[in-house]
């Protein structure tokens, strides 16, 4: 099975004499400017015309959208251009259908056969590049036409699209529009439409008197296109309207009488009529009588008479009938303070436990209570506000009243920050508001209905300030006067050996008794006798660095008797068993909380040449962040030393080669370049290999 599709290419669009540099194709999903596959141009180029083949072996079958775009030589970009087309598939055996021609044409189609043709190799797809003489046409906006035909003789659909050309040179930035012109319907071409004056500018808003005397009476197409200042068409705007022409008509006969009924016809005799005074139009629904009706919706049947005795035509309306009581809607309050309730008293009438309430407090044209009767609302807001209560009855039934209500403002007030003193000494209190002052409670204060008492409590207080305003509100705050006393404290202190504590001004490391006397910000003075107790570091040993034979293992014993155990494996026992190669450490806590550690190096001897006596390798640091330095000891007179770096899983990241003298080697292995991990380090001689790990961090 092959994949058959065939892509048209057109000039994407006349640019303004800037040389084109890369053009560019993707399919679907845009991958940024840039990005998307490149197509071969010639050099200086400034128009391109590319009919190309298009590799889609990596799409599915299916609708999918080609894009195109160029850059200038001055890197700017033009637009996107898009095209869609059908992906399918087609068997290797059935007959294919090859292109025998191609034609386009611009602006107006001339035909079948008609148009400019180009040469193209008989095939089914088509990779064709020209380029298009676009000499004689005007500046402005224009719209390139491709047709293809195939062997079978079956033309398929014109491909479009629309280019703008624009005169060379370096315009402005954005062009200005200098003139117009509009046309109704039919469209007699550029600059052959009725004109427009206007005056130079990026935008345009107008308003100009349109003729419409060679407009029938009917639907039209007003549109309009504007000329900038480099003789530049812009795209036509249209809008449809439709023109009525007045025609006199003779006046309406008048009415002289009209009969009704509701739902079903009682017959001629039975029906309900009106009387009326005579004219064109009238206005009967405050005169119908709707006894008899249920609630509900009825059907209207009305008819009329004029005065020449012509009957109309039977009317129909649906309506709504209720027998309801209009209420009246009335409520009262008084001014509350902000922070209260307030209280909604109801002095509707024709009301009943049936009728619906709608409360809006603020009047904003949303409900926030459906309470019947009086009820109570707190404000969040305060000053004159509006409360509208609507009352219905039925469905019809229904009318409303609004009120203001004056939610009265609290008196700002401040009774100042929190203070901190000693005990015995006094502060003075400096609250700012206005009104009447009472502080609460009363112990420890000079006055109470100042707004600046001295305060000395005898234990730390909370002092509550209220003031009330001329308008009766009163508003709260509260200070916190926070008392400390001079104390001697006798407390104790433990440290393990090698850490140290601050004490009487510098840091202790020996057991004993210690006196420091403190003074806060307030001079209260405290003195503190501090016994120091200096506790031993516990002693754990895990032995010396040892080297593993093949599969052999080992246990590596922190000691008993300790609160925690803190392996470099993350195990938190006394002792471990170890059959890899690596460091290994332990940190041990004991009851006193102090902490020792101890380390060891555990190598092995890997492989068929498990000699590895050939020379001594060591390494440091282990971990590290970037640097190692290595010690070869070469005393067999080896040429060289293979180093090969694996990574935790087996990968093989890095291999280097050692030249070696006779003696010590230092040497120092950058690896800034590996992750952050643990690393396989095997080195080999032709007298044995040696294996370690690192761990970078």
């Amino acid at each position: 099975m092959k994949w058959v599709v065939i892509i048209f290419t057109m000039c994407t669009q006349a640019v303004l004499a800037q040389n084109i540099v890369r053009l560019e194709y993707f399919i679907d999903t845009d991958p940024g400017y840039g990005m998307g596959q490149s197509l071969t141009i010639s050099a200086n180029t400034t128009t391109l015309d590319i009919l190309s083949e298009i590799d889609l072996n990596e799409i599915t079958t299916g609708v999918h959208t080609l894009y195109f775009r160029i850059k200038d030589e001055n890197n700017v970009w033009s637009h996107t251009n898009s095209r869609v087309f059908l992906k399918e598939a087609t068997s290797s055996g059935n007959t294919s259908v090859s292109v025998s021609d191609v034609e386009y044409f611009l602006d107006e189609d001339p035909g079948h056969g008609s148009g400019i043709p180009l040469s193209v190799a008989s095939n089914s797809q088509i990779d064709h590049k020209t380029s298009l003489n676009i000499s004689e046409i005007t500046n402005g906006v224009h719209t390139i036409y491709f047709r293809i035909r195939d062997s079978s003789g079956s033309r398929g659909l014109a491909h479009s699209k629309s280019f703008v050309k624009a005169q060379v040179g370096n315009p402005p930035s954005r062009p200005q529009f200098v003139s117009g012109e509009y046309f109704f319907d039919a469209d007699p071409g550029p600059g052959n439409g009725l004109p427009l004056t206007i005056s130079e500018s990026e935008a345009l808003d107008f308003t100009t008197p349109i003729g419409l005397s060679e407009v029938g009476n009917g639907v039209h197409t007003f549109n309009i296109r504007l000329r900038d200042n480099f003789s530049n068409w812009s795209f036509v705007h249209s809008r449809p309207f439709v023109r009525q022409l007045n025609t006199q008509r003779e006046p309406l006969p008048a009415i002289s009488s009209l009969e009704y009924y509701f739902d079903s016809d009682p017959g001629a005799g039975n029906r309900r009529s009106l009387s009326l005074e005579q004219k064109a139009a009238i206005d009967i629904m405050g005169s119908l009588d709707l006894s008899g009706n249920a609630t509900g919706t009825h059907t209207l049947f009305l008819k009329s008479t004029d005065e020449n005795g012509a009957p109309s035509f039977v009317h129909t309306q649906d309506i709504f009938i209720d027998d309801c009581v209009f209420p009246t809607p009335g409520f009262a309050t008084e001014p509350t303070c902000f922070g209260e309730m307030l209280t909604f008293e109801d002095l509707s009438s024709g009301v009943d436990t049936n009728t619906i309430y709608s409360w809006d407090f603020g009047n904003d044209g949303s409900i926030d209570s459906n309470q019947n009767g009086s009820l109570l609302h707190f404000f969040q807001q305060q000053g004159v506000l509006e409360v509208e209560l609507k009352v219905q009855n039925g469905t019809l039934c229904k009318d409303s009243i609004v009120h203001e209500v004056n939610i009265l403002p609290l008196p700002d007030i401040d009774a100042g920050s929190d203070v901190e003193i000693c005990l015995g000494d006094s502060i003075m209190l400096g609250a700012i508001a206005t009104g009447s002052f009472t502080w609460n409670p009363t112990a420890g204060l000079s006055k109470t209905d100042i707004n600046n008492p001295f305060a000395k409590p005898e234990s730390t207080t909370e002092y509550m300030l209220t003031v009330t305003a001329d308008n009766g509100c009163s508003n709260t705050d509260q200070l916190m006067v926070t008392i400390y006393d001079t104390y001697k404290v006798d407390t104790g202190a433990q440290i393990c050996e090698g850490d140290s504590i601050k004490l009487e001004g510098s840091y202790q490391k020996i057991s004993g008794v210690y006196m420091d006397t403190l003074q806060s910000i307030f001079g209260c003075d405290s003195i503190i006798n501090t016994t120091l107790t200096v506790h031993e570091l516990p002693t754990v040993s895990l032995g010396d660095d040892f080297t593993l034979c093949g599969n052999c293992e080992e246990t590596l014993d922190a000691g008993a008797g300790f609160e925690e155990y803190a392996w470099s494996n993350g195990l938190a026992i006394q002792a471990i068993t170890v059959g890899e190669p690596g460091e290994y450490f332990v940190k041990v806590t004991d009851a006193n909380g102090c902490s020792n550690a101890d380390t060891v190096v555990v190598d092995q001897v890997l492989g068929i040449h498990d000699n590895f006596e050939f020379l001594g390798i060591s390494l440091f640091p282990n971990p590290t962040d970037r640097w190692i330095n290595l010690m070869i000891d070469n005393d067999d007179g080896l040429q060289e030393v293979r180093i090969l770096i694996s990574n935790i899983l087996g990968k093989a990241v890095e291999e280097r080669v050692i030249e070696l003298k006779l003696g010590k080697n230092p040497v120092i292995l950058d690896y800034k370049h590996l992750a952050k991990g643990m690393y396989n380090m095997l080195f080999i001689s032709e007298k044995g290999e040696i294996y370690k790990k690192v761990l970078l961090e």
